[in-house]
């Protein structure tokens, strides 16, 4: 999957809830542990002013970097091989400014390719689908509410924090 080859983290996606006080956060919390099979480390409560706030909403900073690298270098390969066939299109259209210099369309093809394939690496990379769901908790946090956050590894434990937050009457956001 090509996942792997990008991302460098296990839990790719984020479900979080906000809530008025600490008990209806705990109680969201316990039914979270009662109906999925997430780890506790999973399932984090995120409390107003809470000195552990960046860790708690991105726990696994290893792969974070990793998966900057990953993106980086798959993104920029694929736009590397992108040129190079740009450039064998253009050649084989027979068009004369290529047929001329054959050796610089090449170069300027798997140069711009390799750039906007880096581009996208980083766009990749940053994920922005992740800044909403820390945005939204942030901004929940400085109202003085309570978050619980968790870190789905697949698709059903992400189904199960989505039903059991929903339930509890948070305010959920996720990320893709």
């Amino acid at each position: 999957m090509t996942s792997g080859l990008i991302f460098g983290e296990r839990s790719l996606t984020k479900v979080a809830a906000l809530f008025n006080d600490a008990d209806s956060a705990r109680a969201a919390q316990m039914q979270l542990r009662g109906t999925s099979d997430m780890s506790d480390a999973q399932i984090r409560i995120v409390a107003p002013n809470d000195p552990s706030f960046e860790i708690k909403l991105e726990p696994e900073p290893v792969g974070v970097r990793r998966s900057m690298v990953h993106a980086h270098a798959f993104f920029g390969t694929v736009g590397l091989i992108g040129g190079v066939l740009l450039a064998l299109v253009l050649h084989a259209a027979k068009i004369p400014a290529v047929l001329a210099s054959p050796i610089a369309t090449v170069l300027v093809c798997c140069s711009f390719g390799t750039v906007f394939g880096l581009m996208v690496g980083g766009f990749v990379a940053a994920r922005p689908d992740h800044d909403l769901v820390i945005e939204s908790v942030r901004s929940g946090l400085r109202e003085g509410r309570w978050a619980v956050v968790t870190h789905p590894m697949n698709a059903e434990q992400k189904r199960d924090a989505l039903r059991a937050l929903n339930t509890a009457h948070g305010d959920v956001v996720r990320s893709l």
